[in-house]
C-alpha cells in the first residue's frame, strides 16, 4: 500500500528568501512504470522496498545470477507476484518491463547496462555509473544510438534538500559560492568486494562519488585537481582526500572506508552559508545562515539563521518518479542528472584515482 508522505516538512521563511522559484517534485505524481531490477544486493532491497511504497512506480520483475536466490529475494520482500530470472538475458527481454534499474556492482554496471540497452529498455545505473570514463561514453553511445533513456542513479541530486541547493545558487540571494566541503566515511572493510581489486574495490567508487558528486553539482569540475590517498596491500583505496580548485572557489572531497566519519556538507557563499547534517547524501537536515552585508565594506552587519528538516521516508522513489517522467516524454537523459555532470565526475575520479595510485587489473 503506498504511503503519501512525497515532501519534507514546510520551507521555512527564510529557506524560502533563499530560494524561491524551489519547487519538489511529488513522486507520485510520476507517471506509473513497470520496473525490472537486474541484482538482488542490498541496494536491490532498498529500491525494491521504497520505490513502491513512496511513488506510483511497479516493481515487476527480479534478476539475479542464481534463480534461487532472486525468488529468495522476491520472497522476501513480499513481491510474491513479480517474475523471478536467473539470467539477466531473460530479464531484459520480458515484454512486461518497461525501464531496468541496474543494482549489480559497479564493475559489472557497463555489460549490465548494454544487455539491457541493446534489449530496447530505458536504465536507472546504480552509482558509481562505471568504473571509467571510457565505460561512461560508450554507455551514453549506446542510449544514444537505441534513443533509450540513461541515467546514473545519483538519488541525493533528486531529493529535497538538493532541490533546494539548485535553486538556492540560482537564486544569487547569498551571492557567489565559494567553497564546498564534504566528507563521506563508513567502515566497510569487511565487505570483501570493498577490498578487491578485481572487483573495483574501494572508497572511492562507493563513497567518495557522493562528495565529488555533490562539488561537481555546484561548482562545476575544477580546473585543478589534487589527490592524496591511503591504499591497501592490495592496491585499492582505503581513503581519498581530493582538493580542487574552480572558476569559482574551492572544494575538498574526502572518503574513507576503513572508519565512519560525521559525513557532514558545507556551502559557503559570500553572504552565508548551507550546512547539511549526517548523513548529508541521503534525507537529512539542513541549516542555513544568511548575512546581511555593508555593501561599503563588505562586512556582516546582522546574522539570521534557520532550520529545516528535509527528512523523508525513503528517497529512492524520487529518482525512479525523474525516470519515469523523463522515459515517457521520450527523453533520453534528466536535467537533474544529465549525462555531462555523470562524465565530468567519472573523469574526476579517475584523476584522483590515478594520482593516489589505484589501477585495477580488469578494468
Amino acid at each position: 500500500m503506498s504511503n503519501r508522505l512525497p515532501h519534507p516538512d514546510p520551507l521555512p521563511p527564510l529557506f524560502q528568501e533563499v530560494a524561491p522559484n524551489l519547487a519538489i517534485p511529488d513522486p507520485f505524481a510520476a507517471p506509473s512504470l513497470r520496473w525490472g531490477i537486474l541484482g538482488a544486493g542490498g541496494i536491490a532491497r532498498t529500491f525494491a522496498r521504497d520505490v513502491p511504497k513512496y511513488s506510483n512506480q511497479q516493481v515487476v520483475a527480479i534478476g539475479s545470477r542464481e534463480l534461487s536466490r532472486a525468488q529468495a529475494f522476491a520472497t522476501e520482500m513480499g513481491l510474491q507476484q513479480v517474475g523471478t530470472y536467473g539470467r539477466y538475458e531473460e530479464l531484459v527481454q520480458a515484454d512486461d518491463i518497461d525501464v531496468i534499474y541496474i543494482a549489480t556492482p559497479h564493475m559489472r554496471h557497463r555489460d549490465d547496462a548494454l544487455l539491457a540497452l541493446n534489449a530496447g529498455k530505458p536504465v536507472l545505473v546504480e552509482k558509481a555509473f562505471a568504473t571509467s570514463i571510457d565505460q561512461v561514453n560508450e554507455m551514453f553511445d549506446t542510449s544514444e544510438a537505441k534513443g533509450l533513456f540513461a541515467m546514473e542513479g545519483m538519488w541525493s541530486r533528486h531529493l529535497p534538500h538538493y532541490h533546494f541547493i539548485r535553486a538556492a545558487i540560482a537564486s544569487g540571494r547569498l551571492g557567489r559560492l565559494v567553497g564546498v566541503s564534504a566528507d563521506h566515511g563508513q567502515r566497510l572493510t569487511h565487505i570483501a568486494r570493498m577490498t578487491d581489486p578485481n572487483l573495483a574495490g574501494g572508497a572511492m567508487l562507493d563513497l567518495g562519488v557522493y562528495p565529488i558528486s555533490l562539488v561537481q553539482m555546484t561548482l562545476g569540475k575544477p580546473t585543478e585537481q589534487v589527490a592524496l590517498g591511503r591504499l591497501s596491500d592490495l592496491g585499492v583505496d582505503l581513503g581519498d582526500v581530493v582538493i580542487g580548485k574552480h572558476e569559482g572557489g574551492l572544494s575538498v572531497a574526502t572518503c574513507q572506508m576503513d572508519g565512519a566519519t560525521s559525513m557532514h556538507a558545507i556551502l559557503t557563499f559570500e553572504a552565508g552559508t548551507i550546512e547539511l547534517a549526517k548523513n548529508f547524501y541521503g534525507p537529512t537536515k539542513v541549516r542555513l545562515t544568511v548575512f546581511d552585508l555593508d555593501p561599503a565594506t563588505g562586512a556582516a552587519v546582522s546574522v539570521h539563521k534557520q532550520k529545516w528538516d528535509a527528512c523523508v521516508p525513503g528517497g529512492f522513489q524520487y529518482e525512479a518518479a525523474e525516470a519515469a517522467h523523463r522515459i515517457t516524454a521520450g527523453d533520453l537523459e534528466s536535467p537533474v542528472v544529465p549525462w555531462s555532470a555523470t562524465r565530468e565526475v567519472q573523469e574526476m575520479m579517475d584523476d584522483a584515482l590515478a594520482q593516489v595510485g589505484v589501477r585495477y587489473p580488469r578494468f
